[in-house]
């Protein structure tokens, strides 16, 4: 694994580069095939993940491993919802944490999902409530496998291993309408725990994640669970230089930087002992780069709509230019547009996108029965891919019947950089499937991943030698002969410029270079990139 190292010369290195990353067990997969209203009660709960509700973060059910989960479905018009959710949430979430979890010590998790994307009633009920935890289940991906055909619809899940009253992840409850608190609690405490002697130290009952991705700048929390028949204390502990960077069961570490990167361990201590966590490590990652190539916006607007009838697209179709320049903007890889059009009635309407070599491409047809108004953010148009990026560039609309008047009031292309999944690509060369568990997307004519470097384990060593530094690595396998090194410096983490390296070899599996350097005394950043081409 590669991580920060500093040296006495303030050194710090950055690489981009394959990391082979530990396995994260799957609980399961939701099938596309579920049918509606089973009563799962007594089976298995499978692994979901889902984006928080207005946010940028997800959420696994995986990640609650050791509390009992409440998931509760709900959307914002639902008068039961509305009744159901500030209970749930003062006679449950609440409940169980001012109490240290239920009857066994065991932490207890409300999981809110909305299933209707209306975000002004949704956020209003969420408030109204208390709701903590909301996820985004607009798809109804989550609830369709767990329909009982009527909302509110709660699902009870055992997450605690080696429970002796139920299985881990087994599904308690299930079923549409709200029980009421009391049975609820009544479910919950009856999960128990794993049994722990008076005379042992804690257990863990939920360990941290084995790493997790972040950039500079971000932030992170990391959680964990611990049971123990008395009173113990939890610390977190960076493995590096054994520095306690946090205590109680949740790690939060702020604006990160470089030198947060690295292992890091929970230890659960009691008078009988202390017990250490699995790993976690934390990779901090230069922020990647825009994929914007150029964004353009048509001038001269607002302009009205013709009011037209239908006809042949040479004739009958208003034209509003936007003139692209720039001489490096090179062909289309994916195109986006911004649209803002106010109208009566938009089913009168049909738009096309025309390119400055003529070819076009139908953004909305004309369809009956629709209301007023169309507003577009990023809408992905395809058919373009090839086409010379630099001209003029048209909007077509074709007002179709009659009647109802409208205005363009806006209207944007954005040229954006080809995108690849660095996953799909490194399956296809042979790489672990997990060796991006994120699914992050890469950006460029290579794939490339940016990780900070560390001064602990013999992954990768920079060494002061005269005027410059020796820089070795493990060599990445067997990646073919047309692997590139690109050495880098920077003083700011964010502009950068090759430096020259001599003497690259390859020592029984280890790469070994010479960097000059011309100030060592000054702070400097280095980054080493480690090319892989895609496919053909």
């Amino acid at each position: 694994m590669s991580r920060i190292l500093k040296l006495s010369q303030k050194l710090v290195f950055n690489m981009k580069l394959v990391i082979f990353a530990i396995a994260i067990a799957q609980l399961g997969q939701l099938t596309a095939d579920a049918v509606d209203y089973v009563d799962r009660t007594g089976e298995l709960a499978p692994d979901f993940t889902l984006p928080i509700w207005e946010g940028s973060e997800n959420v696994s059910l995986s990640d609650y491993e050791g509390h009992i989960i409440v998931l509760d479905f709900f959307y914002w018009s639902c008068a039961p919802c509305q009744t159901s959710m500030p209970d749930i949430e003062e006679n449950v979430q609440k409940y169980f944490r001012e109490r240290g979890g239920n009857a066994d010590g065991i932490p207890v998790q409300v999981i809110s999902l909305n299933i209707l994307d209306q975000p002004d009633g949704t956020n209003a009920l969420i408030e109204s409530s208390g709701t903590e935890l909301v996820l985004d289940d607009t798809s109804n991906a989550i609830q369709s496998y767990y329909s009982r055909g009527g909302i509110p619809l709660f699902v009870i899940i055992n997450g605690v291993a080696d429970s002796p009253s139920h299985q881990q992840w087994e599904i308690l409850h299930h079923d549409s309408g709200y029980y009421g608190s009391t049975y609820f609690r009544n479910v919950i405490n009856g999960v128990e725990a794993p049994l722990v002697s008076s005379d042992s130290p804690p257990i863990f009952l939920q360990q941290p994640p084995a790493f997790k991705i972040r950039e500079i700048g971000g932030s992170i929390t990391v959680q964990t669970v611990g049971l123990a028949t008395g009173a113990y204390t939890t610390t977190w502990k960076r493995v590096r230089d054994g520095l306690v960077v946090g205590s109680g069961l949740t790690l939060n570490l702020q604006n990160l930087s470089p030198s947060d990167a690295g292992e890091y361990v929970a230890v659960l201590a009691n008078e009988n002992g202390e017990t250490v966590s699995n790993t976690f490590e934390l990779f901090v990652t230069l922020p990647a780069p825009s994929r914007v190539r150029g964004s353009f916006s048509a001038v001269g607007l607002p302009l009205p709509i013709p009011d037209n009838w239908g006809g042949a697209v040479s004739n009958q179709l208003e034209e509003f230019p936007l003139v692209v320049s720039g001489s490096t903007l090179g062909t289309v890889s994916e195109l986006s547009i911004n649209l803002n059009i106010s109208h009566d009635y938009i089913g009168d309407l049909t738009i096309y996108l025309m390119s400055p070599s003529y070819k076009i491409i139908n953004i909305r047809s004309y369809r009956d029965g629709e209301d007023d108004d169309i507003i577009m953010i990023n809408a992905p148009v395809v058919g373009f891919a090839g086409e010379n990026i630099v001209g003029k560039w048209k909007l077509l609309i074709g007002d179709n019947k009659e009647g109802d008047q409208g205005i363009l009031n806006s209207w944007s292309l954005h040229f954006l950089e080809p995108q690849f999944s660095f996953s799909e690509w490194a399956v296809e060369h042979g790489y672990p499937a997990d060796v991006d568990p994120e699914q992050r997307l890469n950006t460029g004519t290579s794939l490339l991943q940016q990780y900070a470097l560390g001064d602990s384990g013999s992954s990768f060593q920079v060494e002061p030698k005269g005027t410059g530094v020796e820089v070795s690595f493990n060599s990445p396998g067997s990646v073919g002969a047309d692997v590139q090194y690109l050495i880098e410096s920077s003083t700011n983490l964010s502009d950068w410029s090759v430096v020259n390296y001599t003497g690259m070899e390859d020592l029984n599996d280890r790469m070994r270079c010479f960097v000059e350097v011309s100030n060592p005394a000054a702070t400097s950043f280095y980054r080493l990139n480690l090319s892989l081409p895609p496919s053909e």
